[in-house]
């Protein structure tokens, strides 16, 4: 039985089959989720939503931005408009998956809260509770750990994978109004890297993967499985990553619709240096020495020179046009988040960044 305060929105949602009857239904969701949320509801028209499907291809902008290793990344950014109307479909799926934890909390929301339909315990990518560092805790202390990459991730997921989706459990809409969603979130048939909506619906859309891949870890003796957006990773105590095993692998994401980047598979021993989403995770979680190294050549060029010497030197060599202090207080918060508040490392250069910030402010 579904939860009791969404059953009358879901029976509308499943027989809707024009652009008037998705826009009052959505008005609706939009109120309720005003109740739950500090969010405003926004006021849904007709003639505004057929407006930016039909011109949907100029309401995008592209820039790129520089990945952590080679090439750039494109970003296609909507409109304020479009935007706003992705946002709150973006908060209307939540109703029905993954409902945000940070909503109020009252005998409805838990009802609605409580329904089965989260994403998978071994997702971590995309959600509010979990991060690169849940998703490489998994994988701490084994003997193999096999990495992959989906190739083009976010692309790969069309509008009818989308609409194929949102038919089934737990949305159960019409063909119709999972067209209209399927359509404001696409653009030239693909999700765009840019989107609010995008992120979320590249893991609704990957659910049924990720039970495979959880179910096919029952078979083996200690292994684990977990995916933090395109990145997936796999890990036992021994060596089970054979031809068969990667075959298995590879025909769960073939049927997903998705394929295995070739450049980016590699099975590390724990005699190698073992990495999950740039966390070490050989003995315990853990950061590079290269970060650490950085971190602290930062601070002595910082103290040596002065500040502005240093920023100027720091933007020309690692070409960050950034302010150095707020990298390095990055910097220092990601290892106060992989290698927690108490460790000595992360308060040894917390302390010399704070006194240096002290003498900047004299």
């Amino acid at each position: 039985m579904y939860n009791a305060p969404l059953l009358k929105y879901r029976e509308k949602l499943n027989i809707v089959s024009t652009l008037s009857d998705f826009v009052e239904i959505m008005q609706n969701l939009s109120n309720l989720i005003s109740v739950y949320s500090s969010l405003k509801p926004i006021q849904w028209n007709e003639k505004q939503i057929g407006f930016l499907i039909a011109n949907k291809n100029d309401l995008y902008k592209e820039f790129h931005i520089p990945k952590k290793r080679k090439g750039k990344r494109k970003i296609l950014a909507p409109s304020s408009n479009l935007k706003l109307i992705q946002k709150e479909i973006q908060q209307i799926l939540n109703l029905f998956y993954d409902f945000p934890e940070k909503w109020e909390f009252n005998d409805e929301t838990k009802l609605i809260a409580s329904n089965l339909f989260k994403s998978p315990n071994s997702v971590h990518g995309f959600l509010n509770t979990r991060s690169i560092v849940s998703n490489a805790r998994n994988h701490v202390g084994k003997g193999y750990v096999f990495n992959f990459d989906l190739q083009n991730f976010f692309p790969s997921v069309g509008p009818g994978k989308i609409i194929e989706t949102l038919k089934n459990e737990p949305f159960a809409f019409s063909h119709f109004t999972s067209q209209v969603i399927a359509n404001i979130c696409t653009l030239n048939n693909e999700l765009p890297q840019g989107a609010p909506t995008s992120p979320l619906l590249s893991n609704i859309v990957s659910r049924r993967m990720d039970n495979r891949f959880e179910s096919l870890c029952t078979k083996f003796k200690s292994l684990k499985y977990s995916r933090y957006a395109d990145d997936i990773t796999f890990s036992c105590d021994f060596n089970i990553f054979d031809d068969d095993f990667l075959n298995i692998v590879n025909l769960i994401v073939e049927a997903e619709s998705y394929s295995i980047h070739p450049k980016k598979t590699r099975l590390q021993l724990r005699t190698q240096r073992q990495e999950v989403t740039g966390v070490i995770v050989n003995q315990k979680l853990n950061v590079t020495r290269k970060r650490i190294k950085l971190i602290r050549a930062l601070l002595y060029n910082w103290r040596k020179k002065g500040y502005d010497e240093s920023q100027s030197e720091f933007v020309k060599k690692h070409r960050k046009s950034i302010d150095l202090s707020l990298y390095l207080k990055g910097q220092l918060n990601y290892i106060k988040m992989v290698r927690g508040a108490d460790d000595w490392i992360y308060n040894k250069y917390l302390e010399e960044f704070n006194s240096l910030i002290n003498e900047n402010n004299r």
